[in-house]
């Protein structure tokens, strides 16, 4: 199985949510998915042209954001 990883878009926002258990159950967590795709900190993984993972890098060093 090959994975390719790159930034998430807005097109990606529903399947994210499909498989966070904690985005469907806290609206929170659905605004947050939805700031961090918009803010380009956000990556998927896919395989064969589906998502199978997210992740989000967000860079601080020493609390200067």
């Amino acid at each position: 199985m090959m994975i390719i990883i790159r930034i998430a878009t807005k097109d990606d926002i529903n399947s994210i949510i499909s498989f966070d258990k904690m985005a469907q159950m806290h609206s929170e967590r659905i605004k947050y998915i939805n700031r961090v795709v918009n803010a380009g900190e956000c990556y998927v993984g896919t395989s064969d042209s589906q998502i199978i993972a997210y992740g989000v890098l967000i860079i601080i060093f020493m609390n200067t954001g």
